[in-house]
């Protein structure tokens, strides 16, 4: 039977392009590389070497040339101090991007095609994305197809070091010359870690000397803020207190909140015009409140606790295995090592292990009657009206002062000066002062210190264009270079073989645990370690969020609930940067969401009824006897003072009418889009149920991650608003959907959060292209998941992330939306 369809002898190969156009490619490719191979390391060696940032600026200026233009003023006769300005110009534009792509990883030419079918996984963050990078230099562009120029892709150096590794042996491209220098790159890039903000204790101590020399002179070290749980006032503004930044887990969230409130702000109705009248002229009244889990937040916290206890046995499984034939090998954590004839290589003596307590996990103490159940009990909140946040549509959030455990957030301390002294009296009790009592198996030479030594040539780079010319060149300057990685050579000392166990029933020191020794409250600072010094306090008063709901509404309880039914790497910053689909530049990978500190109702009372009782707070406890109902201590706004819902004057932190909702709607007055939820069948008897004076409301505690970035937007860099729209992004690929994509739900604040609050006041002050800011989502009332049960999308989802997305490309302009060009 006839057809119209050719033999497979007289089918042609595909091809890709024409066959001029894949030569021409192949060609050009092949005298890019002959000029590389033609630069001598003479001609490296005699370049001058850039910092990293000094590098940076000249690719950035390199690669703006189309969306950062040089001004037309600038000509070669220009002055060298015109020139330098319009530099500086265009570094700070906007429309520059400083994080972006700037090398390319050459394919071999006979390389297999890059499909999805054979792609190979390189390092990844905890999210899941797979395009990771430790720095910029971690990011290529790359042909898909070799000798073909019009399909390219992004990817990263370990995701191609691995392809390489396993589809390059047939081609050679496992030793291609063309792209050794990016496969030795990669294998030297870190893997990914969670970084963790700077260490609160150490904030917690700086506050406790400057109270201790303001307000306790004369007094003794260790006696410094030895107040009751629950006694004082909120620190003053001169003394603010810090801002815990790290994350609480689930099982150590305390269980009970007081809640000092003596302006009543708890109703969420009543509001101050700002002023703080006196604290200490107020009674001091305090609300009960229950700590609230969803059903998944209880099953998170059950899996942390079986977490825990499975790494407890762990841990003693390896220990009781080890002791039957100790080796440095295989030692555990818990021990200091000391080698008697010191660390020169050779034959040794057997070392000897001073072991010590285990590190005890956060809060093992502080379960009711001191037992090790890891919970904490009680926690204090107070609450003021200077600390209002901002007004929204359905809360009211406040800067707040919580106090919890210090053992909570602050990790203990090991003395290693009380390790050494106590095995050395145990060493000489059983040997002798000299030895003299030795066994002889400690005298024997069993072990042996091995000297290991780590050479690094170290990393320099020199970028050059498509046709092989540098690129300082092409910018009219003598070619330079920049050295990413310095060279290095480290030398270590290690002993290996058999250790003698000495167990010296040394203990971690914390406040809780009855105080510290001399030696850490003694320690001095030397050229090389910082000395520690712990917070002496018991307890630790820190700055965080609470979110009051309005009476009615139901958005806290549904973020409350999302905030727990969240993935864990929402909650982590990791080092290095993404490049988040549909964003094809990096940007970072820090936490995504605020950390969440707990969510709480109202304790009520036997007779259903919600309680205010007064608070001694000298002595740091409830009055005897003083048991008032709610109506009786909450009243009406006092002059001067400003209520919402109902007052014409008062605007949300956005600057609308919060009687107006943002999608369009009008609230709580028979519109079609009403943001508070009312039952409409509910009855009369029903709608007076809860009185306004008589409401408290639920308290949502998070961390606080600076400030709106609304009304910067239009001044903020295309790193920062791709920065911006990534957290949306991420957001998308772990599948959810926000539902409320706006500017204003998006706060900043100066980082990097690794450092010191100081040092991220003075790196606020720098250009844009050396700050780093720190941005996060919030708001998440009407955030759901885009996925069924199964784990996949539904279609539904699909869409809404779709029509998201676009409101966030639009939003901060990004992408194809980038109008300022």
């Amino acid at each position: 039977m006839p057809s119209n369809e050719r033999s497979d002898k007289e089918k042609k190969p595909f091809r890709w392009g024409s066959d001029e156009e894949m030569q021409r490619e192949a060609d050009r490719q092949v005298e890019f590389l002959k000029k590389l191979a033609a630069k001598t390391e003479a001609d490296f060696a005699s370049r001058p070497v850039l910092s990293q940032e000094e590098y940076l600026d000249m690719l950035v200026l390199y690669q703006a040339s189309h969306d950062t233009p040089v001004s037309s003023s600038i000509t070669s006769a220009s002055s060298r101090s015109d020139r330098y300005a319009e530099k500086q110009r265009r570094l700070v534009a906007p429309t520059t991007k400083h994080r972006k792509i700037f090398g390319a990883w050459l394919r071999h030419p006979d390389g297999e095609i890059l499909r999805a079918e054979n792609s190979a996984m390189g390092k990844m963050a905890g999210n899941g994305i797979q395009l990771w990078g430790e720095t910029l230099w971690d990011f290529y562009w790359t042909g898909r197809i070799p000798n073909f120029p019009y399909s390219v892709s992004v990817t990263t150096g370990s995701k191609m070091l691995e392809w390489v590794k396993k589809h390059g042996r047939e081609s050679g491209e496992d030793q291609w010359e063309g792209n050794k220098s990016m496969r030795k790159r990669a294998s030297r890039e870190r893997p990914p870690i969670v970084e963790t903000p700077f260490p609160v204790s150490t904030l917690l101590r700086e506050a406790e000397l400057g109270r201790s020399s303001i307000v306790e002179m004369g007094k003794d070290d260790s006696e410094v803020g030895q107040l009751p749980f629950g006694k004082g006032l909120p620190s003053s503004e001169l003394l603010p207190t810090p801002v815990l930044q790290d994350r609480i887990p689930l099982h150590l969230l305390p269980k009970r909140l007081l809640v000092h409130d003596p302006h009543k702000l708890l109703t969420a109705r009543h509001f101050s015009s700002g002023e703080d009248p006196s604290w200490a002229a107020q009674p001091d009244l305090v609300s009960t409140y229950a700590l609230s889990l969803t059903d998944v937040g209880t099953a998170n916290l059950e899996a942390e606790l079986k977490e825990l206890e499975k790494k407890k046995r762990n841990e003693q499984r390896h220990l009781e295995e080890w002791l039957k034939n100790p080796t440095a090998e295989t030692r555990p954590e818990n021990g200091v090592m000391f080698i008697a004839g010191g660390t020169r290589a050779g034959k040794s003596r057997p070392a000897t292990l001073f072991m010590h307590e285990a590190k005890p996990p956060k809060g093992e103490k502080l379960g009711s009657e001191g037992n090790s159940a890891g919970e904490i009990e009680e926690a204090h909140l107070y609450l003021r009206p200077s600390g209002r946040a901002g007004i929204g549509n359905h809360s009211v959030v406040y800067n707040a002062e919580w106090e919890v455990p210090a053992d909570l957030i602050v990790d203990p301390i090991l003395c290693k000066t009380c390790v050494r002294e106590a095995g050395m009296a145990i060493l000489e009790a059983e040997d002798g002062k000299d030895g003299e009592k030795r066994s002889e198996k400690w005298n024997k030479l069993s072990g042996r210190v091995v000297e290991q030594v780590e050479e690094d040539e170290g990393h320099t780079i020199c970028v050059f264009d498509d046709e092989g010319e540098d690129i300082g060149t092409k910018l009219g300057i003598q070619p330079i270079m920049c050295e990413v990685d310095p060279p290095s050579r480290k030398v270590t000392r290690k002993y290996l073989g058999p250790v003698r166990v000495v167990d010296t029933g040394v203990k971690w020191q914390s406040a809780a645990r009855g105080g510290f020794c001399s030696h850490v409250l003694k320690a001095k600072s030397d050229s090389s370690k910082p000395a520690v010094k712990p917070p002496l306090k018991k307890t630790a008063r820190l700055s965080i969020v609470a979110k009051l709901s309005l009476m009615g509404d139901m958005h806290l309880e549904r973020e409350a609930g999302n905030y727990q039914n969240f993935p864990s790497h929402f909650y982590e910053h990791w080092n290095g940067y993404n490049i988040t689909p549909p964003l094809h530049d990096p940007t970072p990978v820090g936490a995504l969401v605020p950390m969440f500190y707990g969510y709480y109702v109202p304790v009520e009372g036997s007779d259903g009824k919600e309680r205010v009782r007064e608070w001694d707070r000298e002595l740091g406890q409830f009055k005897a006897d003083v048991e008032e109902t709610q109506q009786e201590v909450s009243g009406d706004a006092k002059e001067g003072e400003e209520g919402l819902p109902g007052n014409e004057s008062a605007t949300n932190v956005d600057g609308e009418d919060p009687s107006k909702d943002p999608e369009g709607g009008v609230e709580g007055d028979g519109s079609e889009k009403g943001d508070i939820e009312v039952d409409d069948n509910a009855s009369s008897e029903d709608d007076g149920a809860e009185d306004p004076d008589n409401y408290r409301s639920p308290i949502l505690l998070m961390e606080s991650c600076g400030e709106s970035m609304c009304d910067i937007i239009d001044t903020m860099s295309i790193d920062d608003r791709q920065q911006c729209a990534s957290l949306f992004f991420r957001l998308h690929y772990a599948g959810w959907v926000h539902h409320s994509a706006a500017s204003r739900n998006i706060l900043y604040q100066p980082g990097p959060l690794t450092a010191h609050p100081l040092e991220r006041q003075k790196n606020a002050t720098k250009t844009p292209s050396r700050r780093q800011t720190s941005f996060r989502l919030i708001d998440f009332g009407r955030s759901k998941p885009t996925y069924g049960e199964d784990g996949e999308d539904t279609p539904g989802g699909r869409g809404l992330r779709g029509s998201e997305e676009q409101e966030i490309v639009t939003m901060f302009r990004v992408m194809h939306m980038d109008d300022r060009k």
